[in-house]
């Protein structure tokens, strides 16, 4: 069969879910190994696999150890590999793929797992970013490792409290979103953004950056994936670099904290009561201005840009 650790142009994968009853949100980035056969059937096959692990089982999966963790979910995967390679009459090899993958539970726990190239960044709560997991080539560029070689090198975490936001990357972009070991300007803006905007407005955003990488020379497909906790948006907002934040929001670069503080607390009430709505009138007494007009004079800059939607007298985030 093909050498799995010589990889050309693979077949990125990616696949993100939300469990319906315990509100886990899972991402997964998986990159098939281009000098194997079957590098799109060994990618969909581990993506789906592992999305499905980290959705049903994830409390179980939060209390195991390093190995125990490694060794489910690299066990769940083997045994869907080894029935995909029966059904596809082929070497189990030929099906190799990388695996990126993370999940993040309403009350703050997070695990993530990566094996071979890729990257997995985060922002915490107060919109500051970094890295979580990120493949090192210690023999050539093009040698990484896969899920399917025995004993595998990977990366394991978890924690709770810690994560507002997690961006998971194929090798594509890695170059241009993290240098020297930490996180680019283009990847913190992205993970603090991914608290604030709507999902069509973070993929436009995915698009224009992954163009101008082209541009600028890049030539593996680009795969993103994200999971984040809105109901953090306000502590993000808070926390962003102030020229980023005045640019986006086209708010003046040097805000009083008065009025940061005015616009945290607006985005964090109107995230824990999403479904339903907040009031002008709540606003009116939660941002301590004198009236209605105030509050959508200074919401405007929000809802212009698509964070909030307001209508009948209430805003929706």
């Amino acid at each position: 069969g093909a050498d799995p650790s010589q990889p050309g142009h693979g077949h990125d994968e990616l696949r993100t879910g939300i469990h319906p009853v315990t509100g886990v949100a899972a991402a997964v980035v998986c990159d098939g190994a281009g000098s194997c056969s079957h590098a799109r059937e060994g990618s969909e096959t581990t993506a789906a696999a592992a999305l499905e692990l980290l959705l049903a089982r994830f409390d179980e999966l939060y209390e195991m150890t390093r190995p125990v963790f490694a060794g489910t979910i690299l066990g769940n995967i083997w045994k869907v590999l080894e029935e995909k390679a029966e059904e596809l009459d082929c070497d189990f090899e030929s099906l190799s793929s990388t695996l990126v993958c993370a999940a993040l539970a309403p009350d703050g726990r997070y695990v993530f797992f990566h094996v071979g190239d890729g990257v997995i960044t985060a922002c915490d709560k107060n919109g500051q970013c970094r890295i979580l997991s990120q493949y090192h080539h210690e023999i050539a560029l093009n040698f990484t490792t896969f899920v399917t070689i025995p004993d595998t090198e990977y990366n394991y975490g978890k924690g709770q409290g810690d994560v507002a936001s997690i961006l998971l990357m194929s090798d594509g972009p890695e170059y241009f979103m993290t240098y020297a070991g930490r996180t680019t300007p283009n990847a913190n803006l992205l993970l603090q953004l991914n608290c604030l905007l709507p999902e069509e407005q973070i993929l436009a955003q995915l698009q224009g950056l992954t163009l101008f990488y082209k541009q600028c020379g890049m030539y593996d497909d680009a795969s993103y994936a994200v999971v984040s906790d809105k109901r953090e948006a306000g502590n993000v907002f808070s926390g962003m670099d102030s020229e980023f934040r005045g640019i986006v929001f086209n708010l003046p670069r040097k805000l009083p904290r008065r009025v940061i503080q005015q616009y945290d607390d607006a985005l964090t009430a109107a995230a824990l009561c999403s479904n339903r709505g907040i009031s002008e009138e709540r606003l009116v007494r939660l941002m301590h201005l004198h009236n209605r007009r105030h509050v959508i004079r200074k919401m405007q800059k929000l809802t212009r840009l698509g964070v909030m939607k307001h209508r009948n007298g209430k805003y929706y985030f």
